[in-house]
C-alpha cells in the first residue's frame, strides 16, 4: 500500500509580501483516502529556505518581507547624536545670552527706579536728618541723589545734609544705602554727552565739543523743585546737561546704555 501526496504551488499577492503557498490537490494511500490528522502530519516542501514542515509564517520561520526586524547603525546612532549636541548647543547659547541681557536690564531698570525715587523725595521736601535723627539746618541743605563711579559694581543713594549737593562717603550722614548689581555687572562708563543745538549750540560743558568721560559722578535733585545738577570728577565738570551711563556684563562683554538728562527731568532712557 502506497501513499501519494500531490502539493500544487500558487503565488499570492498578500500585503505587499510574496507568499508561496502550497495546496493539497489529493492526498490517498492506495485506494483509501487519508484522514485529517493523517494528512496534517504530511510535511510540505521547502522552499526559499523556509525548512520542510515549517510553512511560512508558521512556528520557527525565517522572518523576511517589511516585518524583518532591523537595529540602528553605528553611523545612525552617531549622526543622531550629533544633531541632539547641536540643537543642544543653540538653545543653551540662546539662553546664556538673554540670561546677560536680562542681568543688564534688570541693573540699569533699579538705577533708573532710583533716580525717580530720588527725585520724588526732593520735590516733596523730605526732610533731611542725620543718624540721630536730626534735621540739617545750615543754608540749602536738603535734596537727593545718587553717587556712582566708573569700574565700580553698584551705586550709592544719599542726602545732601552739609548744603554742598555733593556726595560725603559711606561714614557720613549723607549716606543712605548701597546698592549692587548683579555678579559680573559693571560700570563702563560714564560720559558727558554733545548736546547740539538742542541747548543754545555747542557742546553740553565747554566749546570744545568733546565727550569726556569721567570717573565719578553724582546726580543730585535740589529740594520742593527737583531742579538736577550732574556733578562729574576726575575730570571735575558741572555744567553739563547730558550724561550717558554704560554698564558691562564682563562675562559675555555685551554692553547697555542710558541717558540722565538733567532738563528732562533727569531721566531719559
Amino acid at each position: 500500500m502506497t501513499s501519494e501526496v500531490r502539493w500544487e504551488r500558487t503565488d499570492e499577492r498578500m500585503s505587499d509580501m510574496d507568499e508561496v503557498k502550497y495546496s493539497q490537490l489529493d492526498i490517498s494511500v492506495g485506494d483509501a483516502p487519508l484522514t485529517r490528522s493523517e494528512a496534517a502530519t504530511v510535511p510540505a516542501p521547502s522552499d526559499d529556505g523556509v525548512p520542510a514542515g515549517r510553512g511560512v509564517g508558521g512556528e520557527g520561520a525565517v522572518p523576511s518581507g517589511p516585518y524583518r526586524q532591523r537595529g540602528f547603525t553605528l553611523v545612525e546612532l552617531w549622526v543622531s547624536i550629533l544633531i541632539v549636541g547641536t540643537i543642544a548647543g543653540i538653545t543653551l547659547a540662546a539662553f546664556q545670552r538673554g540670561t546677560q541681557t536680562e542681568k543688564l536690564r534688570s541693573a540699569r531698570d533699579e538705577m533708573l527706579d532710583d533716580l525717580r525715587t530720588m527725585r520724588s523725595y526732593s520735590v516733596s521736601g523730605r526732610p533731611v536728618v542725620d543718624t540721630a535723627g536730626a534735621e540739617c539746618t545750615v543754608d540749602k541743605c536738603g535734596g537727593y541723589g545718587i553717587y556712582l563711579a566708573k569700574l565700580t559694581t553698584g551705586y550709592s543713594l544719599y542726602q545732601d545734609y552739609n548744603g554742598n549737593k555733593t556726595y560725603g562717603g559711606e561714614s557720613s550722614n549723607e549716606f543712605l544705602q548701597k546698592k549692587q548689581f548683579a555678579t559680573g555687572v559693571k560700570i563702563d562708563e560714564i560720559t558727558y554727552v554733545n548736546c547740539g543745538s538742542s541747548y543754545g549750540g555747542g557742546s553740553c560743558y565747554n566749546p570744545g565739543g568733546t565727550n569726556p568721560s569721567v570717573g565719578s559722578l553724582e546726580i543730585y535733585f535740589a529740594p520742593y523743585f527737583g531742579t538736577t545738577t550732574l556733578l562729574g570728577h576726575n575730570p571735575t565738570y558741572s555744567l553739563g546737561q547730558q550724561v550717558t551711563i554704560r554698564l558691562r556684563d564682563t562675562a559675555s562683554n555685551r554692553t547697555m546704555d542710558f541717558t540722565v538728562d538733567k532738563l528732562a527731568g533727569g531721566i531719559r532712557e
